[in-house]
């Protein structure tokens, strides 16, 4: 899975997946998670984000999913997972849950899926404005930087779209509280 990991992305995303996967793994120590989990998942959680939007909407359909309700920026964690469950035979629902929601967020999300989140959003290549200062808070207080975080997520991307779906801004609200 790791060779297919690396031969399925260009450099530039094969990089990225290595800088989250350095940070998820860094996370997971300070959380009491399990760190090599938490590397693979980095690893694994752009898998199909090179494939085209309409391998992506087929892929989903083939999988009994109604893909005409998903946003394009959702396509890739959703056919990530399944990807790695069809394709690979993966059966840990802590890997494919985080790889489902890295990219809309969930309700009721747990640990694991926050440090997958926030590694992919905080590595190394990633900019924005206040960013090194977050990657420093997230080390002292996950929690609370994580929250920060999703101000800053949530904001930029109702700037880029113009709107949240229902669930997404849910999402957003609850792990903000």
């Amino acid at each position: 899975i790791l060779d297919l990991a690396v031969n399925l992305n260009d450099a530039k995303r094969h990089k990225h997946a290595m800088a989250v996967s350095a940070l998820a793994a860094q996370y997971a120590k300070m959380l009491g998670e399990d760190p090599k989990k938490a590397w693979f998942t980095g690893v694994c959680h752009d898998i199909t984000k090179s494939f085209s939007k309409e391998w992506h909407r087929e892929y989903l359909t083939e999988h009994g999913i109604d893909e005409s309700e998903i946003s394009d920026f959702e396509l890739h964690s959703l056919t990530g997972a399944l990807w790695m469950e069809h394709e690979y035979n993966l059966k840990d629902e802590q890997i494919l849950n985080a790889i489902r929601v890295h990219t809309t967020l969930a309700k009721n999300m747990t640990n694991f899926e926050k440090l997958i989140f926030a590694a992919d959003k905080l590595c190394e290549g990633r900019k924005f404005d206040g960013i090194q200062k977050l990657r420093e808070e997230i080390l002292v207080n996950f929690d609370e930087g994580f929250k920060k975080l999703l101000i800053i997520m949530r904001d930029a991307l109702i700037e880029k779209r113009g709107t949240l779906t229902k669930e997404v801004a849910e999402a957003y609200e609850e792990l903000i509280k």
